[in-house]
C-alpha cells in the first residue's frame, strides 16, 4: 500500500511556486539591464563585468538553495549560507549594471531571509544591505531627494516581500501542526475502537464459552441420564443430538472469536500515515493484515513508535521516501520504519526517541536504531507477543 502526495511545498524544490517566482523576476531584470545596457551604448569595462557577475551569483545561489525537484531538500540551518551571501552580490550587480532596477534584487533576497531566518535577524542583514545601497545611491547620484524616495520605495518592497513569505511560512508551519494532530486523532480513535471491538470480542467469547457452553453441556448431561432411562425414545436421542451440534457450533464462534483476539494496528497506523503524506514524501505500507498485539497498552507503544519515526523522518531528515512494514517474529510483533533521509550521522538521541524507549521498555519490548544500508534510518520496535 503506497500513500502520497504529490502537492508541493511552497518553498521546497526550485519547482515551487515562490522559486519560480524569483527566478522569473531575476530573468526580466537580467533583460532590463541588456535593454539599458545596449540602449547607452556603453562598453564592456570592468565595473559592467562585475555586475554581471553579481546578477549571476544571485541566480547560482538561488540554485544552490533550492535544488531541483525531486532531489532531497536542505535543513534551514544549510540554506543561510547561500542567502546571506546574495546580498553582496545582489549590491554588486546594484552597482554594476546601468538602470534603476537592480534593487529589486535585494526584494528577492528579502523574501528568502525571511523563510531561513527569525523575523529580526531577517531585518538586521536588510539594515546592513540598505545601508551600502544607500551608500552606493548617494556616491553615484549624489544626496538628492529622488535618492531617499527610490531607498524608500525599494525598502517598503522588501518589507511587503518578507512580511509575505514570513506568513506564507507560518501558515505552511501550522498547516503542519494541525495534519500532524488530524493524524494523531484518527490513529488514537482507530485504536480506541480497535481495543473496544477487542475487548468486546474477548467479552463475547467467554459469555458463549462460560454460560452458554456450559449450560448446554449441563442439558446434554441430562438428556443422557433421561435417555438412559427411556432407551427408545427416539425424540430424547434428536434432543441429544441437537445439543451436541449446537454445542459444537458454540465451540466453533468462541475458537474464531479467539483467533481474532488482539488488537489490530493496521486502520491505525494508515490512518497515522494519511495526513502525513500530504508534505509530500511517498509512505509504503506493508502491514501483515493477520498481526493482532497482545493488548491496547503494547498496540499504543508501537503506534507511538511509528508516529516519531515518521515525525524524524519528514521533519529532519529530508526524507522523500519511508517505508513501514508490521510482522510478526520470533520475539513478537515488529515495527520497521526505513527512510531514505540523511541518517543519524553520530546525532544525539533525542526526547522523542527517548520516549519511544521509554514506552516499549514498560510493555517489555525494545528498540533498535541504525543508519540503514542504503541511506537513511531503519527504526525497529518490537514488543512481546
Amino acid at each position: 500500500m503506497t500513500v502520497a502526495h504529490d502537492r508541493m511545498s511552497t518553498f521546497r524544490g526550485m519547482l515551487a511556486p515562490l522559486n519560480v517566482a524569483a527566478c522569473l523576476t531575476w530573468l526580466v531584470l537580467a533583460a532590463g539591464a541588456l535593454h539599458e545596457w545596449l540602449a547607452a551604448s556603453r562598453a564592456f569595462d570592468r565595473q559592467t563585468a562585475l555586475g554581471i557577475a553579481g546578477s549571476l551569483g544571485v541566480l547560482v545561489l538561488l540554485l544552490l538553495r533550492a535544488p531541483l525537484i525531486g532531489r532531497r531538500p536542505q535543513p534551514i540551518e544549510r540554506q543561510r549560507p547561500f542567502v546571506v551571501a546574495q546580498l553582496p552580490c545582489a549590491l554588486l550587480a546594484c552597482w554594476g549594471l546601468p538602470g534603476g532596477l537592480q534593487p529589486i534584487l535585494l526584494v528577492i533576497v528579502a523574501a528568502q531571509l525571511a523563510i531561513v531566518y527569525p523575523p529580526r535577524v531577517a531585518v538586521r542583514w536588510l539594515l546592513v544591505a540598505n545601508a551600502v545601497l544607500a551608500a552606493l545611491f548617494v556616491a553615484r547620484y549624489g544626496a538628492v531627494g529622488d535618492v531617499w524616495i527610490s531607498l524608500l520605495s525599494i525598502a517598503g518592497f522588501q518589507a511587503f516581500a518578507a512580511l509575505s513569505a514570513g506568513y506564507a511560512k507560518a501558515a505552511e508551519r501550522a498547516r503542519d501542526a494541525a495534519l500532524q494532530a488530524q493524524a494523531e486523532l484518527r490513529a488514537a480513535q482507530a485504536l480506541l475502537d480497535e481495543g473496544t471491538r477487542s475487548d468486546e470480542r474477548l467479552r463475547l467469547s467467554r459469555e458463549l464459552h462460560d454460560i452458554v457452553g456450559h449450560k448446554l453441556t449441563a442439558l446434554k448431561l441430562q438428556l443422557a441420564l433421561v435417555e438412559r432411562r427411556q432407551p427408545q425414545d427416539d425424540t430424547l436421542r434428536l434432543c441429544r443430538q441437537l445439543a451436541d451440534e449446537v454445542l459444537a457450533e458454540i465451540r466453533g464462534v468462541v475458537a474464531m472469536l479467539r483467533r481474532h483476539e488482539g488488537v489490530e494496528l493496521q486502520q491505525a497506523i494508515a490512518a497515522l500515515a494519511m495526513p502525513f503524506a500530504a508534505t509530500g514524501p511517498r509512505i509504503d505500507l506493508d502491514l501483515d493484515p493477520q498481526l493482532r498485539v497482545a493488548d491496547i497498552a503494547r498496540a499504543q507503544a508501537l503506534l507511538r513508535c511509528a508516529q516519531e519515526s515518521l515525525t524524524n523522518a519528514l521533519r529532519h531528515s529530508g526524507a522523500r521516501h519511508v517505508c513501514i512494514v508490521l510482522a510478526g517474529g520470533e520475539d513478537g510483533a515488529v515495527l520497521t520504519v526505513d527512510d531514505d533521509g540523511r541518517g543519524l550521522r553520530g546525532a544525539a538521541p533525542g526526547l522523542g526517541l527517548t520516549g519511544m524507549r521509554e514506552r516499549l521498555a514498560a510493555v517489555g519490548g525494545h528498540l533498535d536504531i541504525v543508519d540503514a544500508a542504503a541511506g537513511g534510518v531503519r527504526v525497529r520496535a518490537t514488543v512481546p507477543a
